[in-house]
């Protein structure tokens, strides 16, 4: 302490500018504290006058306290301002931040009814399709029905081909089965009549041909007949002409002459 007190001796201008840096060091503090300088200035205002009665250090803490005073003073208009400032954009961000949530819910809400939307539209064009496809294979099935129904009644073989076709596209596989079960049977009874037509018509054939009676050249021995002979050829010997029946002729390997 004595070599600080005499470093601060041997130059009056050292002590001059330590004051002055206190001062501005008390301005700044002041500036900075000012509540702090109002406390202390107020205690110090009754210690100089209750406990150390000093009528010069009473005064300077009145300085003081009225300085702090005054600092408080116009401090505290700024603080409120900061704090409304502070307060306004708090309510500023809630707002927005409302706002937000509020514009996020209704996009939120407007997306889940277009899901919806679509979802209920998707619905609504499948129950289509498949009322539209349930119709197509019932009328498909009745047209099956309808066209087996007409073949049993007609027995035309031209037209089985055909219906075998349309019943090969039902998808119901039971009905399907069904009527081609139906298509075979009307087949059979076809098949079975044309098998009688014929058997008919060779009878009757057979029965012409024992009653027919056919002409043959070179007495009897050409391999060819005719059933009229007007019909054969003019170089023929009609003298040399053997007349017999149709069935002999067959029997002996000869067949109609093609000019016949």
């Amino acid at each position: 302490m004595n070599r600080i007190k005499k470093w601060l001796e041997q130059d009056s201008q050292r002590i001059r500018f330590i004051k002055i840096g206190l001062v501005l060091l008390g301005i700044i503090l002041l500036i900075a504290l000012p509540t702090l300088y109002l406390v202390l200035s107020g205690v110090g205002i009754w210690y100089f006058v209750k406990k150390v009665p000093d009528i010069r250090k009473r005064n300077l803490m009145i300085g003081l306290f009225v300085v702090s005073f005054i600092v408080v003073s116009l401090q505290t208009p700024t603080v409120t301002k900061k704090i409304s400032s502070s307060q306004s954009e708090t309510k500023q961000t809630a707002a927005s931040t409302a706002k937000v949530e509020s514009t996020t819910d209704a996009s939120s809400s407007t997306e889940e009814a277009k899901r919806v939307d679509e979802e209920k539209k998707a619905k609504e064009k499948a129950e289509e399709e498949r009322i539209a496809k349930e119709k197509a294979v019932n009328e498909l099935q009745e047209k099956g029905e309808t066209l087996v129904k007409q073949l049993e009644e007609s027995q035309d073989a031209s037209q089985v081909k055909s219906v075998k076709e349309t019943v090969n596209q039902i998808e119901n596989n039971d009905k399907k089965a069904e009527l081609l079960d139906r298509i075979d049977a009307v087949e059979s009874l076809i098949s079975q009549k044309e098998e009688e037509k014929r058997i008919v018509r060779e009878s009757e054939t057979k029965a012409q041909q024992q009653d027919r009676i056919v002409y043959v050249a070179n007495h009897g021995n050409a391999k060819v007949y005719w059933y009229s002979k007007d019909r054969m050829p003019l170089k023929t010997n009609k003298a040399n002409v053997v007349e017999m029946t149709e069935a002999d002729a067959i029997a002996a390997g000869k067949r109609l002459s093609k000019k016949e």
